[in-house]
């Protein structure tokens, strides 16, 4: 049996090697805090026990505490998850008699997502865009109102772009609406294909879209904001002919990259708006 001293400043603390087993015993005092309890010791050389030897007990020693401490934190962060998903699923019953369930709370954030598509998004640590939200029955739920549109309309939607159930998606043949990358279509638009819609953008709630043959293309980062109407449609003004005998006409409207359509906002046909612009 060998017996090492510890710095002078852990003293209180013997370390015990027997070279028989190659084992290290740490033997703490009761006058060392908790804190300080851990192997410091710098091991010396001994005919015994090579110090390499000793080196790699001292190691051991301090990986199984850091792993301990490591296990006790996820335990700790679990139970508290679960405490706080266990208090909003089992809340006591309001005035009303009515107990939410996990399912009630997801239908209702489904409602906040399609009057608030941005909720759908999460912008990470150290990342400048954001990509959705790690839920997968939000995942499931735009999954299954991306295949629907798709088998119904001719539409082309990113995996990762929210469409409200609430929004009308018209895109007959030929005239094809376009969702890129982390775009979103918020509740109670309308959308007439030809449409194509860069990456990142916003069309809020009330929005409408009208795309006509001369189409409507709106680049990457732009923000179209409630009640907004884009018509890239016109009709004639013959004067001696009714408006509806009048042949229509479709120049097209060209949006460009960062532009902000505030609400309300009107925009014809023939318009070109260039990137930035309000």
């Amino acid at each position: 049996m060998m017996v090492l001293m510890l710095r002078p400043a852990e003293q209180a603390m013997v370390l015990s090697v027997d070279a028989s087993r190659t084992a290290a015993i740490v033997q703490p005092s009761g006058n060392v805090p908790n804190r300080k309890r851990r192997m410091l010791a710098h091991c010396v050389n001994s005919a015994d026990l090579p110090p390499h030897h000793i080196d790699f007990a001292c190691f051991l020693s301090r990986l199984m505490h850091a792993l301990a401490g490591a296990a006790a934190y996820v335990v700790t962060m679990a139970r508290r998850v679960g405490i706080r998903t266990a208090a909003r699923v089992k809340r006591a019953p309001t005035s009303h008699g009515f107990s939410p369930s996990l399912d009630d709370f997801h239908e209702r954030h489904k409602e906040r997502m399609t009057w608030i598509p941005s909720l759908y998004y999460k912008r990470r640590a150290h990342e400048r865009l954001p990509r959705p939200r790690d839920w997968p029955w939000a995942r499931e739920w735009q999954r299954k109102i991306h295949d629907k549109i798709a088998a119904l309309e001719e539409a082309n939607l990113h995996p990762e772009c929210f469409i409200a159930p609430s929004a009308v998606i018209v895109a007959e043949p030929r005239k094809t609406v376009e969702v890129g990358r982390c775009s979103f279509v918020a509740a109670n638009c309308f959308v007439h294909g030809r449409v194509k819609l860069g990456q990142y953008v916003s069309v809020n709630h009330g929005a409408s879209l009208d795309g006509g043959p001369g189409g409507i293309t709106v680049g990457d980062f732009t923000r179209i904001a409630t009640g907004a109407k884009l018509f890239a449609w016109n009709h004639g003004t013959v004067p001696d002919r009714f408006v509806f005998e009048q042949a229509s006409t479709s120049k097209g409207i060209v949006i460009g990259e960062d532009v902000w359509i505030c609400a309300n906002a009107g925009v014809v046909d023939g318009v070109t708006i260039n990137d930035h612009a309000v």
